[in-house]
């Protein structure tokens, strides 16, 4: 089943109906608990997306970045996370890339559902560096 097939079975499990990919094949989330997550599927790659900023670059320039690359965050979520930093917007930003033909609804909420328990981890450990 397609991916957007998948996030339909996804809204009506969750009682949103019409969850779906915008034109461009993103889609936006914000979770109960303030967790904003973008999602995006890359057709030509076959890969979902998944990504949600985490706080600001550090004050601490490199030295608090070298610290934040230093993190292992394998066999916190179903697929490992990583870092990114978007240097536009200053934030440093946690993402996430899965084959999207892997993506059943069921492994969606579940993804969501740890990425954002992880997105919130990062968040207050970010602040404290």
């Amino acid at each position: 089943m397609a991916l957007n097939e998948q996030l339909a079975l996804l809204g009506e499990k969750i009682e949103f109906p019409g969850l779906a990919f915008d034109a461009d094949g993103t889609l936006g989330l914000k979770l109960d608990d303030g967790t904003a997550l973008e999602m995006s599927q890359d057709a030509d790659r076959n890969l979902l997306h998944v990504c949600s900023p985490i706080g600001a670059i550090p004050a601490s320039g490199a030295e608090g970045l070298s610290s934040l690359l230093r993190r292992d965050l394998r066999g916190s979520v179903t697929y490992a996370p990583a870092y990114a930093v978007d240097f536009d917007t200053r934030q440093v930003v946690l993402s996430l890339s899965l084959p999207a033909d892997a993506v059943t609804a069921d492994l969606l909420a579940e993804i969501i559902e740890d990425f954002a328990k992880v997105v919130q981890g990062e968040r207050r450990w970010l602040a404290t560096i």
